[in-house]
C-alpha cells in the first residue's frame, strides 16, 4: 500500500502549493541571512578601497536618482528640491563618484561636501514662493544634511563607525521581524497538519510587506493603549495629584543626588537614579510622536525642560548653603559626568530602547529601575548646579551635555521601539506622519550635533588608548629578556607618553626604544621612562 501524500499548504494569494517543512521556509532563510549581513557589517574589515568603492556606487545611484525625478512629469504637489537644484545635484554627485574613484581626495571630504551641497540646495529651495508649502519639514532637512555632512568631514572615523553600526544594527533589527514572521509562520503550517486551517505563506512577499504586517498584527488594544496614556501622561482626572508627585519626587532625587555628589557616594547617587521620576515624560515625548498627539508632545517637552532647569536650581541652592562642596577635580562623581563619550551615547540609546520595551510589556516593567540606574538623569543635572555654583563653567557645559545626550537617545530609541511594539496608530494620517517627521528630524538633528562634540572627546580617548597599546608592544618588545626589567604601566596623553618601569636599572638603549616607538605611532613622542626600584633577594 502506498504512502499518503504529502499535505501541501496553498497559498491564499497565488493559489500555488508549497510543501510545509516547519520552520525551514524561504521567511525563516531571509531572516537568518539579513542577521548574518548585519553582523558581517559590525565586524567586517574597514578597507579604505572598499568604503571608497561603496561610496562611487551609492553617488552614481544617487546621481539617477536626482536626475530621474528631475525630469518625470509631476503631480501637484510641490516637490521638496526643485528641478533645477535636482538636475545641479545629480551631475554634482557624478563629478563626487568621478572625484572618488580617479582622485586622491579624502572619502571624508567628498562625501561630507556632497551632504552639504545637498542640504545647502534643500534650504534655498525651500526659501522660494513654490517650497513654501514644504518649508518646515524641508528647512529640518536642509540641517540634518548640512550638520551631517559637517560630521562626516569633522570627525570622519566616528561617521564612519555610525554609519556601520546605524546598517549592521537595522540590517539585524530586520532580520529578527522577518525571522520571527518565518517561524510564526512554519509553526502555523505545522498546525494546519494537524487538522487546523492552514495560513497564507509568506514568501512571495519583501520584507517591507512583511515589517507592515507585523506592525498591524501587534496594534496594542484599546484598554490598554489607554492604560499606557494613564501611566506617560499627567492628565484628569488625577492631573493636580500627579503632578504634585512628580514635583516632590523630582526635587528630593536631586537633593539625594546633589548630597551625594558632594560626598563623592556612588552608592547614594544609584538611589538618587531610583526615585528621579524625569524619565516618565521623556517616554512621553516619545508616545506623543508616534502618535501624532502635538498637545501631549508640547507638555511633555514643556515638563522635561521645566524640572531639567528645577533640578540644576536646587543643586545650586544645596552648594550655596553648604560651607563647602570639597575639592570638585578630585569629585569622581563630577569627573565622571563632565566628558561624556560616544560610549555615553551608544548607553543611552539601549537604555532608552529597554525603557520603552519595560513601558509597553508589563511582563518587564520592573526592569524600569534597572534602566534609570543605566542613563542617570538627575545626577548630571546636580552637577551642572554645583559645577556652576563653583565657577566651573567648562564642566558645568560637560555635564549639561551629557543630559543632553542622554535625552535625544532615549527619545529616538523609544520612538523605534514604540513603533515596533504596536503603540502607534498605524495606518498613520497625513497629520500624524507630519508630525513624527518632524520629531524625529529635530531630535536626529540634536543628535548630530550632539555627535561633533562627544566624537571629539571618544576620538581623543581612543587614540590614546591605542597609543598605549603600541607602546606596551614595543616596550615590553625592547626589555632585556631575562626579566630583570618588567613592564608596570603606561599612560599616553597629547602627544606625551609616561612609561612605569620596574627593576635595578633602565635598559641602555633609550634611543632605539624612541625610534621604534615613532615608528610604531607614525609621530616622534615625548617620552619618559620612570624606574621603580627593586631588588630580589633569594633565602635558602
Amino acid at each position: 500500500m502506498a504512502p499518503p501524500p504529502t499535505p501541501v499548504a496553498k497559498d491564499d494569494q497565488t493559489g500555488t502549493g508549497t510543501r510545509a517543512h516547519g520552520w525551514m521556509n524561504w521567511t525563516t532563510v531571509r531572516g537568518v541571512a539579513l542577521v548574518l549581513a548585519g553582523a558581517v557589517i559590525m565586524v567586517g574589515p574597514r578597507e579604505e578601497a572598499l568604503l571608497v568603492s561603496l561610496g562611487a556606487v551609492l553617488f552614481a545611484g544617487w546621481a539617477v536618482a536626482e536626475l530621474w525625478f528631475a525630469f518625470r512629469r509631476r503631480g501637484d504637489a510641490r516637490p521638496a528640491v526643485g528641478p533645477i537644484s535636482r538636475t545641479a545635484m545629480g551631475v554634482v554627485l557624478v563629478i563626487a563618484a568621478l572625484l572618488l574613484v580617479l582622485d586622491d581626495l579624502p572619502f571624508s571630504t567628498v562625501i561630507g561636501a556632497a551632504l552639504v551641497l545637498r542640504g545647502l540646495l534643500v534650504g534655498a529651495n525651500v526659501l522660494t514662493p513654490r517650497g513654501r508649502s514644504a518649508r518646515r519639514d524641508g528647512v529640518v532637512m536642509a540641517a540634518s544634511l548640512v550638520v551631517f555632512g559637517v560630521v562626516v568631514v569633522v570627525v570622519p572615523d566616528t561617521a564612519v563607525l555610525a554609519v556601520r553600526a546605524g546598517l549592521g544594527i537595522g540590517s539585524m533589527a530586520l532580520g529578527g521581524i522577518v525571522l520571527n514572521m518565518g517561524l510564526r509562520q512554519g509553526a502555523a503550517g505545522a498546525e494546519s497538519h494537524q487538522g487546523h486551517p492552514a495560513t497564507s505563506p509568506l514568501d512571495h512577499r519583501g520584507a517591507p510587506a512583511l515589517v507592515n504586517d507585523w506592525l498591524v498584527n501587534r496594534r496594542l488594544a484599546a484598554e490598554d493603549r489607554a492604560g499606557l496614556v494613564e501611566t506617560m501622561f499627567f492628565e484628569a482626572p488625577n492631573k493636580a495629584s500627579k503632578l504634585a508627585s512628580f514635583w516632590v519626587m523630582m526635587v528630593l532625587a536631586t537633593g539625594i543626588a546633589s548630597f551625594a555628589v558632594i560626598q563623592d557616594s556612588t552608592a547614594v547617587v544609584i538611589g538618587a537614579m531610583l526615585v528621579a521620576p524625569l524619565m516618565t515624560p521623556i517616554m512621553g515625548v516619545s508616545a506623543a510622536a508616534v502618535n501624532g498627539w502635538p498637545t501631549r508632545l508640547a507638555r511633555s517637552l514643556v515638563l522635561v525642560v521645566a524640572a531639567a532647569a528645577a533640578a540644576v536650581a536646587v543643586a545650586w541652592l544645596i552648594a550655596s548653603w553648604l560651607p563647602s562642596v570639597g575639592d570638585i577635580n578630585t569629585n569622581t562623581q563630577i569627573a565622571s559626568r563632565v566628558e561624556p563619550s560616544l560610549l555615553d551615547f551608544c548607553i543611552a540609546v539601549f537604555a532608552g530602547a529597554a525603557g520603552a520595551y519595560a513601558t509597553v510589556d508589563p511582563r518587564v516593567s520592573s526592569s524600569l529601575s534597572g534602566v534609570a540606574i543605566a542613563v542617570a538623569l538627575v545626577p548630571p543635572l546636580s552637577v551642572v548646579g554645583i559645577t556652576l555654583e563653583q565657577g566651573a563653567y567648562g564642566e558645568a557645559q560637560g555635564a549639561l551635555l551629557l543630559f543632553g545626550t542622554n535625552v535625544v537617545s532615549i527619545v529616538l530609541a523609544a520612538v523605534t521601539v514604540f513603533v515596533l511594539m504596536g503603540f502607534a496608530a498605524l495606518p498613520p494620517d497625513r497629520e500624524q506622519r507630519e508630525n513624527l517627521r518632524r520629531v524625529v528630524g529635530v531630535f536626529g538633528l540634536g543628535a548630530l550635533v550632539i555627535l561633533v562634540p562627544l566624537s571629539l572627546t571618544s576620538e581623543d580617548v581612543w587614540t590614546e588608548a591605542a597609543d598605549e597599546g603600541a607602546t606596551h608592544d614595543v616596550v615590553t618588545a625592547w626589555l632585556p629578556d631575562d626579566g630583570s626589567v618588567q613592564y608596570v604601566d603606561v599612560e599616553a596623553e597629547g602627544d606625551r607618553i609616561s612609561v612605569t618601569l620596574s627593576g635595578p636599572e633602565l635598559p641602555g638603549d633609550t634611543d632605539g626604544l624612541l625610534d621604534d616607538l615613532s615608528d610604531k605611532l607614525g609621530y616622534r613622542p615625548k617620552l619618559s621612562l620612570r624606574l621603580v626600584p627593586s631588588t630580589v633577594t633569594e633565602i635558602d
